[in-house]
Parts: structure tokens; sequence; C-alpha cells
């Protein structure tokens, strides 16, 4: 009798432990998926570009670390409420979803989330490429990128831009010489290029340029009509700057350019009909044309025409192996023109000791432009001055009885 009694003991034992055993194991397979709760880790996610052909079709993820269960969420740009769809294919390099047909699309895009259970992870912007341009340089996408740093999808892993989110960009408000200027400011930043800045809508209206000790090897001005100061010194890596050609999309507005410490070799700001402040030196300079106002009827240079206000400084290279020419202006000859006599009533003097001069006296070849008119048609004259020249030395700069 106490035999059968432990016998039923032991047998009842052995079916409760089943049970629980049973019971655990229900636990696992329903609470505890490894799809659903493993911690999402992908890498080398590429999202594609958006085509219109995309609608109503599917549209693959590359990728690596996908499960068998996870799911994605298209949330339009700037905000919205997200649509989650089920992929039609998903293997561990690739996720596969069937893009909604009647889903609204816009060049603004849409944020894609993995979700995989109560997890979630944004794995970047699928958009378009309507609107989309280069930004190439890395220190200048950072610099950009500061202005906005709330918008992490200003650029792609390419470098490049979209014209919406460049919309968020505003270039900031500074204070400089006593005046509040919108400003592109790059001082002693590594940016060796601005390309792609034009694409940002707030640039056309930067009005100064404040490029000192960065690391910029060309610049573009007739994309920027807008800015009324340039500085660009001590780069030592600056070689071009281009303002166009008379006439053609002119730097309307600006004022003061100073490129000191480049290795600029050729400067023309004729087409900078405004300018009233240049400074050139420590350049390797082999050829200047300053003749700033050759395309308007009175030919007389701006540089002398603003009261108070003008200065010009440039040096050419001491290298005499090259040929060295500057290009100038009749009135640029006198230290006050005609023009400020009528508009100021200046005394009219000759100058004995500006830049030109010093340039001649250095051997450059100088070219004299006049301009006059006769029966309502423009004339030009040239005058070339060398300093070792039969018919055009020195003193042939001063009329006769004003030799110094």
């Amino acid at each position: 009798m106490r035999m059968k009694k432990y016998l039923l003991l032991l047998a009842s034992i052995a079916t409760m432990g089943f049970a629980a055993t049973s019971c655990s194991d229900e636990k696992n397979d329903g609470g505890e998926d490894p799809d659903l709760t493993t911690p999402i880790e992908l890498s080398g996610v590429v999202i594609p570009t958006f085509q219109e052909s995309m609608k109503g079709a599917n549209v693959t993820i590359q990728g690596k670390g996908f499960l068998g269960k996870d799911k994605i969420a298209l949330t339009p740009r700037p905000s919205g409420t997200a649509v989650e769809i089920a992929p039609a294919e998903i293997t561990a390099s690739k996720l596969v979803f069937k893009f909604p047909s009647d889903l609204a699309t816009s060049e603004e895009g849409w944020t894609l989330t993995l979700k995989r259970g109560t997890q979630t992870q944004e794995l970047g912007c699928f958009r378009s490429a309507v609107g989309r341009f280069m930004v190439p340089d890395a220190a200048f996408r950072e610099y950009l990128q500061s202005l906005v740093p709330d918008n992490k999808y200003l650029f792609d892993e390419k470098g490049n831009a979209y014209k919406p989110d460049a919309a968020e960009v505003v270039f900031p408000d500074e204070v400089k010489y006593e005046s509040t200027y919108k400003t592109l400011n790059l001082i002693d930043k590594a940016v060796t290029s601005v390309e792609g800045l034009e694409g940002f809508p707030d640039a056309a209206n930067i009005k100064f340029f404040s490029l000192d000790n960065s690391k910029l090897q060309s610049l573009d001005m007739t994309l920027f009509p807008n800015c009324e100061r340039l500085e660009a010194r001590n780069t030592g890596t600056l070689e071009t700057v281009n303002f166009g050609a008379v006439g053609v999309a002119p730097a309307n507005e600006l004022r003061y350019l100073h490129l000191n410490g480049n290795k600029i070799k050729r400067l023309d700001v004729s087409n900078v009909v405004k300018l009233c402040e240049l400074t050139i030196m420590d350049n390797p300079l082999e050829y200047l044309d300053i003749r700033n106002m050759m395309a308007n009827a009175d030919g007389y240079m701006y540089l002398w025409k603003k009261p108070g206000r003008a200065a010009v400084n440039f040096e050419f290279t001491e290298d005499t192996s090259v040929e060295r020419t500057l290009k100038v202006e009749y009135y640029w000859w006198r230290c006050v023109s005609q023009a400020n006599v009528d508009t100021v009533g200046a005394e009219l003097t000759w100058v004995t000791d500006n830049p030109a001069i010093d340039a001649l006296t250095a051997g450059v070849i100088v070219e004299c432009w006049t301009y006059w008119g006769e029966n309502g048609q423009p004339q030009t004259l040239m005058h070339t001055h060398n300093k070792n020249g039969e018919n055009h030395e020195i003193c042939d700069l001063y009329p006769g009885s004003l030799h110094p």
C-alpha cells in the first residue's frame, strides 16, 4: 500500500515537471522571438533614389543585418503621418517593399524607418534627384551644416545637397567696419572650394565674403553680383578670381576688394564697375586690368569718383623674365580727375608716385586707354608706355609743362 502511494507521488511530480517545461517552451516561442527582439544592427545601408516609376513597384534597400519580421515606415518630410509597410522580401543583405501607388510625392521625400518589434531605427531619406546639386568640399559642407544643425539630411552620403533643404540655410549677419553685412565667413577654415554655394537661395543675399586664411584655390564672383566686400587674404592658395567679361553679368555691387598674400598671377577688375578700394600685394602678379569704367560713356575711373574713399595698392612680381602688363584708363593717372573737379570742387593735379608709375619704373608695360566721343560715336585710343621704349618714356605720362 505504501509502495503504491509512493509511485503515485512520483508520477504526479513527473507530470508537474513536464507541464512546467511545456509552459516554459511556449513562452520562449511566443514572447522572445529573436526576429522581434534582436537589437537592430545594420550596416552598409543603401537607399535608392526615388523615381516616379517606383510608385506601385518594388523598391530594394541594400544592407546587412535585416531580419525576417522587419517592417518599413515612410514618413513624409518635413512632417506627416507614417505609412507602415510589410516587406515583400527580406534576406540578410536586402529588404524589398512595395511602394504604395497612392502615396503623395514631393521634392522633400520621406524619412525611411526600420521597425523591429518595439524597436525603430531611422535609415535615411528616400527622395528624388530633382533639385540635387553637388557640394564637393567636405570642409565647406561642414560649415554649411553648422548653419542648420537640426537638418541631418542637408547632404547625402555622396556630398549632394537638395534644394528643399538648401532653402533652410540662412547666412548670418555680422558687424564689419561698423556696418552689418550678411556674411560668408570662412576665416581660418580649410575650405578649398565653395562650389555649389550658388545652389543655396540665401547666398544671393551675401554682402561680405570673409575668406582670410582659408584654402580656396579659385572663386567665381559672377555668381554673386550682390556682394559688396571681398576679403581673401593670406590663403597662400588662391590663384584665380573671376569677375566675368565686361557687360556680361557684371559684379554690380562690389566696392572693396582685398587680395593680399595669394598666388594670383592675373587679375581683371574691368567688370567691377563700382570698385573703390583695391589691394593686391604679395602675389606673383603678371597682369592687371583696372579699366573698370571702360564700358561707360564718360570713361572716368570710378576709383577716383568716390570722394575721400579711393584706395588702390598693387605690386607686380619682381621676376623680370616674364612679361608684366598693366592696363589702366587715361584719367587714372591723375590724383584727382576732371570728374572730381566737376563734382567735388577739388583741385586738378597730376600724380608723380602712384602704383602705376612705380610699376612702370620697375619695367612693367603699361597700356593707357583714353575714351572720347565725336558726333556721338565713342572712340578709343590706346598708348603703350614702356620704361625702355623709344617713343613713350615715363615723362610721356605728364603734360609737357608739368614734368616733375
